[in-house]
């Protein structure tokens, strides 16, 4: 679905959807020691989400996009 240096894609679509969503949180941190992502597929979009506490915010889980592909 994401092919090539996957964690540098989420953190290069994080860093420009996390402003927009009103999340001031550091994205290197979100991936750094990850080895597994909460996705989901919708509409040839790749979603992957993180719960509220892993953004340290309150509230619900957040979903970003990243381009990928999938039929």
């Amino acid at each position: 679905m994401i092919s090539g240096n996957v964690k540098k894609k989420i953190v290069k679509a994080l860093k420009k959807q996390m402003p927009e969503a009103g999340i001031s949180y550091n994205p290197s941190e979100l991936v750094k020691n990850r080895k597994d992502y909460d996705f989901y597929l919708k509409d040839g979009m790749v979603y992957i989400c993180f719960d509220s506490y892993e953004l340290g915010q309150g509230g619900t889980g957040v979903a970003f996009t990243v381009k990928g592909r999938y039929k």
